[in-house]
């Protein structure tokens, strides 16, 4: 492949307000190595525009910067804001650190998944440590739109809302109907959210087949090869 035709398909990646962050990192991390999660925003900026002729809508800029925060601090892990902003950036809403935007079940759960692959938990543990604010939070969340069943990846994260009535308490034990109701309904609930992210993971993968990476045998970009992909899509 010509190197004109390389930079082209770079830089229609880097301007795709639909690029996945991991793809963006993995088209970073190909060109510059880990160097670049040091650099100011604006050399990333001037070399991206040098290198690629690229101008990256806003949104991917927040999806790169969310992730170099991931990368490089614990923000996301101990930081209510820290942790639904990057949510908000990773689904392509935007990061909003300038105003409170309540990350949707489905945004949190994408942000989720996504910085699982870009910085999977330890061996031996299921997920990273998180916050009691950010647990309750995430618990808070789910209620806010009647999801009272905890999606499986989000387990060991979420926090149950201490709330005096929730449909967690009612009893449907004299009412079978109603509780068949409840639980098919609760059910298709975590499938859409689930079929969301399996989607996603499917867009991702397609994206990172499509570019003509130079080192794809680095260390730094094997990491995004996902290989962990179908053990999170599995759950």
């Amino acid at each position: 492949m010509s190197t004109a035709l390389a930079k082209s398909q770079f830089k229609a990646a880097l301007e795709n307000p639909d690029m996945t962050a991991t793809v963006l990192m993995a088209i970073l991390l190909d060109r510059y190595g880990t160097e670049f999660l040091e650099w100011e925003p604006d050399t990333l900026r001037i070399q991206i525009a040098d290198d690629y002729g690229a101008n990256p809508p806003e949104n991917n800029w927040d999806k790169i910067w969310a992730c170099v925060m991931l990368l490089t601090t614990d923000l996301f892990y101990n930081s209510l804001e820290a942790f639904n902003s990057v949510c908000n950036a990773l689904s392509g809403e935007g990061a909003h650190f300038d105003k409170w935007e309540l990350a949707e079940p489905e945004e949190i759960m994408w942000g989720v998944a996504e910085t699982t692959l870009l910085e999977p938990p330890e061996k031996g543990k299921k997920n990273h440590d998180f916050s009691h604010e950010i647990r309750q939070f995430v618990g808070l969340a789910l209620a806010e739109f009647g999801i009272w069943r905890t999606p499986k990846l989000l387990l060991g994260i979420v926090e149950k809302p201490n709330l005096t009535e929730d449909a967690t308490s009612i009893n449907f034990s004299d009412d079978p109907a109603m509780h068949a109701s409840f639980f098919n309904n609760q059910t298709a609930i975590l499938a859409d959210l689930e079929a969301g992210v399996h989607e996603r993971l499917g867009m991702m993968y397609d994206q990172l087949q499509l570019l003509p990476f130079e080192t794809a045998s680095s260390e730094a970009l094997q990491s995004f090869q996902l290989p962990g992909t179908q053990q999170l899509a599995a759950q």
